[in-house]
This record gives C-alpha cells, structure tokens and sequence, in this order.
C-alpha cells in the first residue's frame, strides 16, 4: 500500500506511474500493483474488502528536444539532443533545422545530411533557431519533436569575459567561499534549494547544468542556475552516508566557456510518525481478558499490534504505546517496545455490556 492513498473511497497513486521505470513489474515492462481495499464502521462483523489489481498501461508519450545553449552565437556549433520518454527511439532520426519558418539547407555534414548540430552564420543574426526531429518508436510513426532558441542568434561580440561564479572569489579574509544549500527530507519534489546557483558573465545569456556524483537525485533551472529537488529521504540506504550530496553546477556562455562550481547539498532529518499494523476488526469471546483474533481460538492468541519507524535514531524497543477513544478507559495495551499487547482490563461478560445501544455486542 505504500503506492496508494485513498480518500473518502478514492484510490489514487501517490506519485505517477511511469511505464518506462516499473517497480512493481511483472514481466518486461509492465505493471501491475495487488490492493485490497477495505472499509469498517467500527463494529466486529461491519468490514467489506475488495481485492483490486491495477496493471498500468503504456501511453504514446510526446518527445522532447533541447538546445545545448540559451543564446545561439555566430560560428560556434549549437547541438540539438532528443529525449524520447518511451525509450524506444529508433537509430535513425531525420533533423531539420529553421531560421525562423525557413529551412536551413546548409545545415548538413559532408554527406548533405542534416545533422544535429548546426553553427551559425552571419546571416543568422537576429533570427531565433529551430530544430525539429523526425522520428519512429514502437508507439508511432512519424513523430516529431521541436525546440526554438531562447534567444536570437548574436554576431561575435569585440571581447568576451569568461563566466565567474561567486565560490572562485576570494572574501574579504581571503578565504574561499562556499556553494552549500540545505533541504529538508520529504521536501516536495521541485522544491527550490535556496538561491539559485548563478555565475556572472556581462553581456552573456549563460546556460546552466548538472553534473557530479549525486546529480540525479536533483534537476538545475537551465536558464537561471535554481537547483531543484527530487524525491529525497534522510533515511534512504542509498544516500551518501553523511546526507551530504555533491553535485557540480557548469556554467557555459554563447562562446563555449565554461566554469563550474561544487555544491554540498544536505538532507536534514524530519521526525516522522511511526506506523501501526494489526487487527482492525476483532472478535472477541466473553469471559476472558486476552484478545484474540480468531473467533475459534478464543482467548489463546492476543491481539498485538507491530510499530515501525522510519527514523534511524528511534530504537524500536522504546516506543511508548497509549490508548484513546470512547472505551479506551475499559484495555489495556503494554506501554514499551516495537510491539504492543492489547486487552481487556476485566473480562467482559456478553449479557451485562457496559454500552447500551450495540445489541449486546461489546
């Protein structure tokens, strides 16, 4: 169930399914979760389940296709690279770059073909690039994907300054400064990591990107240097011991230059509650004071209740259990440990309930 949520009887994902990625797969690229579902009014005999199977199909997902550079520059190669969420993309895609709404006919390599990769000219100044990929997957034929220049291509410029970003200068006490962000576990997925991480370059549109050791654990904002979260927990075995990530932001200017920053990132501990597993519904025989969840063995096996906590500095052994409710003042549950013993605190006798109103059922 840690897949699902459901509310007032809807059942919904907690995160979108991806058909490319299964976790829950049976067989090669499929889908499919095992849930029962429950509803209870409270009383011993009032539970209704239903076993529900999901199996998530795959979906005609569009391609994408991106720039490598925000600002296009005269005689320096731009590159188009095409991502294809069904991960199927066949070897040949045909590319056809615009200048505006007009084809480029020399954008092709020595064999005429039209590549990914186009320099510009003088006689694309002033003009926003297009690249438009053509191509087949397992889902569709034909399909095609574009991307257009932020900016208008630029003509050279008389100098160029090389990107700085503020960790390679040195403070007032001549000491390095540091990129570090912080973030707390759990934190939503594309949840800002403080400001962003931004490089210097006068004159120049720069283009960010990620890079290092844990950079896929985060995303960076291409245009403005805003590292951004994925799913993140303190707890995760495959987290860097420390918690602490690293991950290298590169800064790249319309002339190809680049400089690039380390940045620590840390996931702080989030105290999260424990979770409970036992018996919601339990028939009990009169005359004894040790639950039991089997009508026919009555009062031979307790009803007990298993607590876990994700938290790794909480020891299982010294969870504290307690009791509420309308008839909590009439059990007892044992006060330590992962797991806690419910019963009664007198044996309850069927003809003398101590609640009117439940036809004789306590």
């Amino acid at each position: 169930m840690d897949d699902f949520d459901i509310e007032n009887g809807v059942l919904r994902f907690k995160s979108s399914p991806d058909f490319e990625d299964p976790q829950g797969g049976v067989g090669n690229n499929s889908i499919r979760y095992e849930v029962t579902v429950q509803a209870s009014d409270g009383g011993a005999d009032t539970t209704a389940t239903e076993q529900v199977t999901i199996e998530v199909t795959n979906v005609d997902e569009d391609g994408t296709v991106t720039l490598s550079t925000l600002q296009p520059q005269v005689d320096r190669a731009i590159t188009a690279t095409l991502d294809d969420p069904d991960n199927e993309t066949a070897s040949t895609v045909n590319w056809q770059w615009y200048r505006g709404s007009s084809p480029i006919t020399s954008a092709d390599d020595s064999a005429g073909m039209v590549t990914s990769s186009y320099t510009p000219t003088g006689g694309d100044v002033g003009s926003r690039l297009r690249a438009t990929a053509t191509y087949d997957d397992a889902e569709g034929e034909d399909k095609t994907a574009q991307d257009v220049s932020d900016r208008s291509v630029r003509g050279a410029p008389d100098t160029n300054t090389d990107p700085k970003f503020p960790d390679k200068n040195l403070n007032e006490g001549g000491i390095q400064t540091e990129q570090t962000r912080k973030v707390a576990e759990n934190a939503r997925t594309a949840t800002n990591l403080g400001a962003p991480v931004e490089a210097s370059d006068p004159g120049d549109v720069l283009t960010y990107s990620l890079s290092g050791t844990n950079a896929a654990s985060f995303d960076i904002n291409r245009a403005t240097g805003q590292l951004i979260t994925k799913a993140l927990d303190f707890e995760d075995t495959n987290n860097p011991s420390d918690n602490e990530f690293e991950v290298t932001v590169t800064a790249t200017d319309p002339f190809g230059v680049t400089a690039t920053s380390d940045v620590t990132i840390t996931v702080t501990d989030v105290n999260e509650d424990p979770s409970v597993m036992g018996a919601a519904s339990i028939d009990h025989a009169e005359n004894g004071t040790e639950l039991d969840t089997d009508a026919e063995t009555a009062n031979v096996q307790a009803a007990t209740y298993t607590a876990t906590d994700a938290d790794v500095d909480d020891v299982p052994a010294d969870l504290k259990w307690t009791l509420s409710g309308a008839d909590a003042s009439k059990f007892s549950i044992t006060d330590k440990g992962a797991t806690g013993t419910l019963s009664f605190k007198e044996a309850p006798d069927y003809e003398v309930p101590w609640r009117l109103g439940r036809e004789q059922r306590v």
